[in-house]
């Protein structure tokens, strides 16, 4: 996945029975995982064995990449938070739903077997031509701070068209006359900004889910 040297490849699936006896403890997101989770791939490992510029690194640093399959284009970030708690190392997580693609990351140590998380990055929704990474970097530090400033990258990009569509749905969401309900897009778009959203980015969002579907060949609103 994303050109990483075959030898890295481990491509085991995580069972769900483990993950929730090691990290899911509360019902509640035990709840989220069944309705949200289909399955979880550890895809890579790079470690000094397994990943040439990780030569000089001690041999208990990885950066791990890993697949989470979703039954929906949402991801609850708590479930992210259980993987990241049960495995010790740093993690670059891609979420999969109906041929589109996010990554998620975050900063993350362990000391005395605690682990302490760093606020996660992510990029919105993307089609697998635009889901392209470089892995750079001696460390597993280094690539991971790497990832992380690409993925800042698909946020902040300057996209002409895409904020002239901005300005005009701003205008029109101003002006506009409340006679259909769109608090689902709404609440989805919250959810995948990790629980808080600016007007300006729910915006943003709608275009993506809406734009989206059209790709898809899905019926839109009008």
């Amino acid at each position: 996945m994303l050109g990483l040297p075959r030898n890295t490849e481990f491509n085991r699936i995580i069972p769900k029975e483990k993950l929730l006896a090691m990290a899911v403890t509360a019902d509640s997101v035990r709840d989220v995982y069944e309705s949200q989770v289909s399955r979880i791939i550890w895809r890579n490992k790079l470690s000094r064995s397994t990943y040439l510029p990780y030569s000089a690194v001690s041999i208990g640093s990885e950066l791990e990449l890993i697949e989470i399959q979703t039954k929906m284009p949402v991801l609850d970030k708590r479930i992210l938070k259980c993987i990241d708690n049960s495995i010790p190392y740093y993690i670059f997580h891609v979420v999969t739903n109906n041929n589109m693609y996010q990554a998620w990351a975050a900063g993350k140590s362990c000391l005395n077997r605690t682990v302490r998380i760093e606020s996660y990055h992510h990029t919105g929704w993307l089609q697998e031509q635009d889901f392209r990474f470089v892995f750079t970097g001696n460390t597993p530090t280094a690539t991971l701070h790497n990832l992380i400033k690409q993925v800042d990258s698909f946020c902040i990009k300057p996209m002409n068209e895409q904020f002239e569509k901005c300005s005009e749905f701003m205008k029109y969401f101003r002006s506009m006359r409340m006679s259909r309900s769109y608090k689902p897009v709404l609440v989805l778009a919250a959810i995948q900004c990790g629980g808080t959203i600016s007007l300006e980015k729910a915006a943003q969002q709608f275009i993506r889910f809406y734009q989206g579907r059209a790709d898809r060949g899905q019926p839109t609103e009008k």
